[in-house]
């Protein structure tokens, strides 16, 4: 059986807001979580590309990625308990490409 995912909201220092804490078996239902759907929208004008981690410390962090061929725009989602099948983020540049 494998590992439940666990995810805690990613709320900015300066919200007086707690995190929010879920606990899912499948990638699939982490991507149907309300929190993470939310993230899926076209972001100041740029539509969604995809969801992407990064380790931080023992954790890895679910970021939301916009892109186009000019502008790349991400945020961090929230802090999961593991590594999932996820591409790896690789900020402003990826896939190899440098924008402008």
């Amino acid at each position: 059986m494998n590992e439940k995912i666990k995810l805690r909201q990613h709320i900015p220092n300066f919200s007086d807001f707690d995190p929010q804490e879920w606990e899912v078996d499948t990638i699939s239902e982490l991507f149907d979580l309300d929190w993470v759907k939310f993230f899926t929208k076209d972001f100041d004008g740029l539509p969604f590309y995809r969801f992407s981690q990064k380790k931080h410390g023992n954790k890895y962090t679910l970021i939301a990625e916009w892109k186009n061929q000019k502008e790349h725009k991400w945020w961090v989602v929230g802090y999961l308990s593991r590594k999932i099948e996820l591409p790896k983020f690789l900020g402003a540049a990826t896939e190899g490409e440098v924008l402008k």
